[in-house]
C-alpha cells in the first residue's frame, strides 16, 4: 500500500463508522490504466486481485439456508495455529458474512420514493456473475450468486467482523459513481446542529446582518472568529461514541502522509527570483 487516507463519521443516531481511500503500491495511472485495460492477461491479473480481495458471496454457500447469528459477530477471530483451521475458517466465514453483509431493503435504511416507487438507493439487487471479471472500460464485478450481499473482504471480515462495503477504483463508471457519492455525501443535508458548515453559515449571516455598519475590519473580523468559536461549542452536537472516541485521543481521520504549510509571502518571493521580470511593474 502506497499511501491511504479516512475519516470518522457519526450517523445520525451516534453510532461511528470510516471512511477510507487507499493507494495500491506501484498501480499504474489513470492514462497508463486506460492502455493496460485492453490487454487481457493485465484484465486477467485486475480478475485475480478481485478474487483474492474483494467477494461478492458466501463462499459458494446459500445465504437463505444459514440461519443467522447476530452473536458470531462478536466473537473473537479464529486462531490460525489450531488443527482444521481451513474448515473452521470457512464456516465461520459464511456464518458472518450472512450475519454482517446480507443487505436487507428498509424504509429506514435504503429505500427512498423515486418515480413514485420505493427504490434502493444502494441499488440492490445487485448485478449477479459467475465469475470476477473486469471489461476494456474499467466497469469490474466480484463472483456473485445472491444479489443482496454487499462485497467485502476476507481479512476485514475476520478480523473486524463487521458490515463493510469494498470498491475497486478504475477507470470504469464504478470510479464516475464513486467520485459523485463521495461529493454528495461531503455536500448531503444534515441536522444543522451536527453540520458544522451548516452551523457556520447560520452564524455568518447573522454576523453580517448585525455587523453591517462596523466599518474597522480587524473588529469585524475578531468578532466573527469569536461568534463561530461560540457557536460550535455551544451548539454542535456529538455522540456518545463521538466523545469517547476524541477523550481516549483516538481521533477522527486516518492519514498516512505529513503535510506542510505553503506560505504565500514566500511562495511569491521564490518565484520573483527565479524569475525576475515579474518584479516589473505593468
Amino acid at each position: 500500500m502506497a499511501s491511504y487516507i479516512g475519516t470518522v463519521e457519526a450517523q445520525g443516531r451516534g453510532t461511528l463508522h470510516l471512511h477510507i481511500v487507499l493507494w495500491l503500491l506501484n498501480a499504474p495511472s489513470s492514462e497508463r490504466m486506460k492502455e493496460l485495460l485492453k490487454s487481457e492477461s493485465f484484465r486477467q491479473r485486475i480478475a485475480d486481485f478481485i478474487k483474492c480481495n474483494i467477494k461478492g458471496d458466501a463462499s459458494g454457500a446459500d445465504v437463505t439456508k444459514i440461519v443467522r447469528q447476530n452473536s458470531v459477530s462478536y466473537s473473537r477471530p479464529l486462531d490460525p495455529r489450531q488443527d482444521h483451521y481451513e474448515e473452521s475458517k470457512r464456516q465461520i466465514e459464511q456464518k458472518l458474512v450472512c450475519a454482517v453483509q446480507v443487505h436487507r431493503c428498509s424504509k429506514e435504511a435504503c429505500l427512498v420514493l423515486k418515480n413514485n416507487r420505493l427504490q434502493c438507493k444502494r441499488r440492490a439487487p445487485f448485478d449477479l456473475s459467475p465469475r470476477d471479471w473486469i471489461d476494456e472500460d474499467g466497469t469490474w464485478g466480484p463472483k456473485r450468486t445472491n444479489g443482496y450481499i454487499n462485497n467485502w473482504n476476507p481479512s476485514l471480515l475476520h478480523c473486524v467482523r463487521s458490515n463493510h462495503d469494498i470498491k475497486l477504483i478504475t477507470n470504469g463508471m464504478e470510479t464516475k459513481d464513486l467520485t459523485f457519492y463521495i461529493t454528495n455525501y461531503v455536500a448531503k443535508k444534515q441536522r444543522d446542529s451536527s453540520n458544522v458548515s451548516a452551523l457556520l453559515a447560520k452564524r455568518l449571516a447573522f454576523h453580517q446582518k448585525q455587523e453591517k455598519y462596523t466599518v474597522d475590519a480587524n473588529l469585524l473580523n475578531k468578532r466573527l472568529i469569536q461568534r463561530c468559536a461560540n457557536t460550535l461549542s455551544r451548539e454542535q452536537e456529538f455522540s456518545a461514541p463521538e466523545v469517547c472516541s476524541y477523550l481516549r485521543r483516538r481521533g477522527d481521520r486516518f492519514i498516512s502522509d505529513f503535510f506542510v504549510p505553503i506560505y504565500l509571502d514566500g511562495f511569491r518571493g521564490v518565484l520573483k527570483n527565479a524569475f525576475p521580470k515579474l518584479r516589473q511593474k505593468k
